[in-house]
Parts: C-alpha cells; structure tokens; sequence
C-alpha cells in the first residue's frame, strides 16, 4: 500500500438446513462472502449432501460442495525488494489487487459403519477440482541502476498471478 494502513471490510453470512424423510436425510448450506477487492458478485459456497441409512448404524452419504480462499493481503499489496546470497542484487515481488480467489469443488461418496460396539468404519471416496491458484510469477529480468537506498541492482520482479491450470486429486479415506 505504498506504506499506507491498509483498511479492509469483509463481510459473510451462512445458512444451512436439514431435512430428513424415512431413512433419507438432505444437508444443504450455503455461504456468501463480500470481499471488498473482488469486485463481482458477493462469492457464494453452496455444499450439499444426501445421507441414506442402510440400517440404524450404517449410512452411505453423497456429498459435493465448492470453496474459495480470498487472496491474501501480502497476495494483494506486497511490494517488496527481496534479497538473495549475492551482495548488492536484489528482485522486486509485487502484490495485485486484482487477484481471483482460489477455488475448489469436491465431490464424495462414502459409507459409515457403527454396527458395533468396539469399532466405527468410515471409507469415503472423494474427487477436487481446484482452479485460480495463486502463485509468484517467473523473474522478469531487468537492468536497472543501482540504488544507495537498497544497496543494490534490481535483477526483475515477479508478480502474484492466478495460475490457468486447473488440478484434480482423487484420494480414499479410510477410518476405523
């Protein structure tokens, strides 16, 4: 912020409901969050989940839900020179204030065994997608004179970007 007090309001608000019909119970929330440098729509994380008993101690659940991590303040402001082993070299890192949120939707199934007194199971199956990864960029090198105030050559900067990739993990867990 240019040595500025960075002031910041964020606001949230969540919702959840459940609702049960015999041996068939839905879970559904949802959240939505105002970021103040994320200027769309308020960002909204609905989750939802259907549980199915089997019998009184055995239930399979299907669940899919998404998530977001807002950028950070360091993310959004830094401006900072970085020094390395070499004396006199330094590289600028920068922040932007027009970063996405990081995302993520995962989607599971899984089955949840009590039948008994001495033991819980829990197996669950689950999928992520996760996409706008926040991450440094690549030196961007470039010649510079040198500067008395931080002793030293600028060799490049590097920037805070959302990565295009999306990822995908799959993954089992398995408790009992």
């Amino acid at each position: 912020g240019g040595g500025a007090p960075i002031s910041e309001n964020h606001f949230s608000a969540f919702a959840q409901e459940e609702a049960r019909i015999n041996r068939l119970q839905f879970v559904g929330a949802a959240r939505l969050d105002r970021h103040p440098l994320i200027q769309a729509a308020p960002l909204f994380s609905p989750r939802g989940a259907l549980i199915y008993a089997l019998r009184d101690q055995t239930s399979i659940r299907v669940g899919s839900g998404s998530s977001f991590r807002t950028p950070s303040l360091l993310e959004s402001y830094l401006s900072l020179p970085l020094y390395n082993e070499t004396d006199g070299v330094y590289y600028t890192s920068n922040g932007d204030t027009t970063l996405s949120p990081e995302r993520i939707i995962t989607t599971e199934v899984g089955i949840r065994d009590e039948s008994s007194r001495f033991h819980t199971a829990d197996a669950t199956l689950y999928i992520n997608n996760v996409s706008d990864l926040i991450a440094l960029t690549d030196l961007a090198p470039e010649v510079a004179f040198y500067d008395p105030e931080l002793n030293g050559y600028s060799v490049g900067t590097s920037y805070f970007s959302n990565q295009l990739s999306t990822y995908r993990g799959y993954g089992l867990e398995v408790d009992g």
